[in-house]
């Protein structure tokens, strides 16, 4: 079991997951190895098809998820055609394989589920688990982190690691958001939206 959660955490020691302290909102973007990252010089929007990188992000983590016996699984409400949105598709993997570490970190047994539904103008996102959960204060100090937190400079990151912070970063600036609901020992659930632009022009 410990092999297990290094192989899920090996090279995540810059960006943890779960960042309640002070001294880790101060130092979002000061990672300790600046030659492995990647600086993020703007949002690069272009069709993507969400369906596609949601079976891309089930197709990276399942053999963990498996590994542990955690049952893993996604759904896609959307045909092909209708999930296909403009969007930072590189910046929607990061924050998807981020949340996606985070619970395979905290889930010891039963389920993690991602997916999506279209809601009016925006799709809502979400990554479920019946992990650890967090505490009412955690999550209490978790949602002031996200609200105190003005930082608009992207972050850097690296190998498609974030932050749960550097993750609001990211949906705020492709014009979503992110909020969490949890209970202790039954789990957490981490939605996030973006707006449901199908071409260019409605970027303006």
């Amino acid at each position: 079991m410990q092999a297990q959660q290094s192989d899920i955490k090996s090279g995540t020691d810059n960006t943890e997951m779960s960042m309640f302290s002070k001294d880790s909102i101060i130092n979002i973007s000061e990672p300790e190895n600046p030659r492995q990252t990647e600086r993020i010089n703007g949002i690069q929007k272009e069709l993507v098809s969400i369906n596609t990188i949601l079976q891309l992000i089930y197709m990276m983590f399942r053999i963990f998820a498996l590994n542990k016996g955690v049952e893993f699984r996604y759904d896609t409400t959307l045909n092909d055609e209708e999930a296909e949105i403009v969007t930072d598709g590189r910046l929607l993997k990061t924050v998807f394989s981020s949340l996606i570490r985070n619970a395979l970190m905290d889930t010891e047994s039963g389920y993690i589920s991602f997916g999506y539904m279209k809601k009016g103008d925006m799709l809502e996102f979400y990554v479920s688990n019946t992990g650890r959960g967090l505490s009412e204060y955690e999550t209490k100090l978790l949602s002031s982190e996200f609200q105190l937190y003005k930082e608009t400079k992207l972050p850097s990151v690296y190998n498609n690691e974030a932050s749960l912070i550097e993750c609001k970063i990211i949906l705020k600036a492709l014009g979503g958001n992110m909020t969490v609901s949890s209970d202790p020992w039954e789990g957490s659930v981490y939605y996030f939206t973006l707006p449901y632009q199908k071409t260019k022009t409605d970027l303006t």
